[in-house]
């Protein structure tokens, strides 16, 4: 199950831009995931489901997140 994006966002302490960066998305997408405009297209719920598998080795794997 892919969980929502925003809860993902607020469990991992991130803000929209930082967010983004690490998913390696526009943060524009991630507004429109969290704002119900836009559903994640397969390659991002995959990111999603990762992240929310093992937020700590995806960390170390896509590197610190750092807004734009």
């Amino acid at each position: 199950m892919v969980p929502p994006p925003h809860d993902l966002r607020r469990t991992l302490g991130l803000t929209q831009a930082a967010f983004a960066a690490l998913l390696r998305v526009p943060i524009g997408t991630v507004r429109n995931w969290e704002q119900g405009r836009t559903p994640p297209d397969p390659a991002a719920r995959t990111r999603l489901t990762l992240v929310a598998a093992d937020p700590a080795h995806a960390l170390r794997v896509l590197g610190t997140p750092r807004a734009p």
